[in-house]
């Protein structure tokens, strides 16, 4: 009768023994699971927190001093209005350029810098900023370091920020609309308004060069009465990212859209 007592009371503590385990494990597992989230959370967090970009913007009032970039893209003004927590730019300009296949016209655009991460207004699932002097991206699909990213090929959404926070962030090689304009004339040749450029960008220089093959094709540039006047694509490094352009020279509405 004692061995059977003895049997049935350690069944009784080999079975509450096993339960503590199994709650243990749960507990482990759940544990695991919220410091993960909470580590992604701190990334975004981080990024917005203790983004560097509000040092790094040069852009903060009205201008019309630009980027040889901006001007190439039409631009000839930026129009910057400061609310309490936010600000957005728009844009004056006269011309298109091409980016990713697309007739790009910067006077439609409109750009929101609110909690340290710029967006287009009416496209905020894609934004960028700076962290630790490196551009951090957010898409749909994925938030982190543009250096992580595989690759942004075929993306004007991404393709468009790039070029915008570049232009913000820049504080040397700009000069007012009217010198560029003056430097522009003095060289001959095509008008400032026939002048097209084709943008390829990447996080290569190779990626660079096959997304602007992708923009020339795709625009039908090439079907149009346009000459190219640059024997090799220009590249450039903006650190970060790379863009490649081609120059043509257009006939007055032979492209529909310039």
């Amino acid at each position: 009768m004692k061995n059977k007592t003895y049997n049935v009371s350690t069944l009784i503590l080999l079975l509450f023994t096993l339960l503590l385990a199994s709650c243990s494990e749960d507990k482990s597992e759940n544990t695991v699971n919220s410091n993960t989230n909470t580590g992604t959370n701190s990334t975004i967090q981080r990024a917005a927190g203790e983004s560097d970009i509000a040092a790094k913007i040069t852009v903060t009032n009205s201008t019309s001093l630009i980027s040889e970039s901006f001007f190439n893209m039409g631009v000839s003004r930026i129009l910057v209005k400061n609310n309490s927590d936010e600000v957005t730019y728009n844009f004056v300009a006269s011309k298109t350029f091409v980016l990713d296949d697309t007739h790009v016209h910067f006077s439609t655009k409109e750009f929101l810098l609110k909690d340290n991460f710029v967006s287009e207004i009416n496209n905020p699932e894609y934004a960028v900023t700076l962290y630790n002097n490196q551009i951090y991206l957010r898409t749909p699909e994925k938030e982190d370091l543009l250096s992580k990213f595989e690759n942004i090929e075929r993306n004007e959404n991404v393709h468009i920020l790039l070029l915008f926070l570049n232009e913000i962030t820049m504080s040397t090689n700009k000069l007012e609309f009217d010198t560029h304009m003056t430097n522009f004339s003095s060289k001959g040749g095509c008008s400032f308004s026939n002048t097209i450029y084709v943008y390829g960008i990447g996080l290569t220089s190779s990626a660079a060069a096959s997304n602007l093959i992708h923009s020339v094709d795709g625009s039908s540039i090439n079907s149009f009465s346009c000459r190219k006047l640059n024997a090799t694509p220009e590249l450039t490094n903006w650190g970060g990212f790379y863009t490649s352009t081609n120059t043509y020279c257009c006939r007055p509405g032979s492209g529909g859209s310039w």
